[in-house]
């Protein structure tokens, strides 16, 4: 944590159930052409990286909503300032986002099944020929959901409660086209750290706990254009 420019922190925890998912690693198992990623202890999980991206584009279709920052309208750069913008190319300009998500890990009531599929030649439009495979399908489990954020104004607050209801019964992971990815989110609790909180976590390393209301700041308001 920086504290030479701290403002606050939030530690959001929740967990996804799915119903069914799929979020494959490209590389067959001895039961599956496309399995689910696991790590190396063959632990189930949802990369926090894929959570994010999925995060930061319920939060881009808000832009055109209407939505007002007390003076202004909402633009997809106060999206980035949360994210930030990391590029891999050279000379180009990074700048740090204010939140990190943990992968999601799998409780312990898993299940997977098989689900068959088909490889279609895109070029004509039909099934190829004798070239069926089957997925890795995880239903009806659960993963747990930690978000850290760090130095949010208060409009940045309101606009991650905003993008956390919509994503409180969402499609998520590969294969949604085809009926797959139903997911609930349910967040448990927030813990937070404000400048007048700052000495119990110093000295005494407690923070403050709060449910998700504790995430509307109040200062975005929403003003459809007819």
């Amino acid at each position: 944590m920086d504290f030479s420019k701290f403002q606050n922190k939030y530690i959001i925890e929740g967990t996804l159930s799915v119903y069914s998912l799929h979020i494959g690693k490209y590389r067959p198992e001895e039961n599956f052409d496309s399995p689910t990623i696991k790590y190396l202890n063959n632990i189930a999980y949802i990369p926090g990286s894929n959570f994010r991206d999925r995060f930061q584009y319920k939060l881009k279709t808000l832009v055109n909503l209407g939505l007002t920052l007390e003076d202004r309208k909402l633009h997809v750069l106060d999206i980035k300032e949360i994210f930030g913008n990391i590029n891999t190319r050279k000379n180009s300009n990074n700048v740090g986002g204010k939140i990190y998500i943990e992968d999601l890990i799998i409780e312990p009531n898993n299940k997977n099944s098989i689900y068959d599929g088909i490889t279609i030649n895109r070029g004509v439009g039909i099934r190829k020929k004798n070239n069926k495979f089957d997925y890795n399908i995880i239903e009806n489990s659960t993963f747990k959901l930690n978000i850290i954020l760090e130095n949010l104004q208060d409009y940045e607050v309101d606009l991650i409660n905003i993008g956390l209801n919509l994503m409180k019964d969402d499609m998520f992971g590969q294969k949604t086209t085809g009926e797959i990815g139903r997911c609930k989110l349910n967040i448990d609790r927030v813990k937070y750290i404000t400048k007048d909180t700052l000495n119990d976590y110093l000295f005494h390393g407690k923070m403050k706990t709060e449910t998700q209301e504790i995430l509307n700041k109040g200062k975005i308001s929403l003003n459809i254009e007819k």
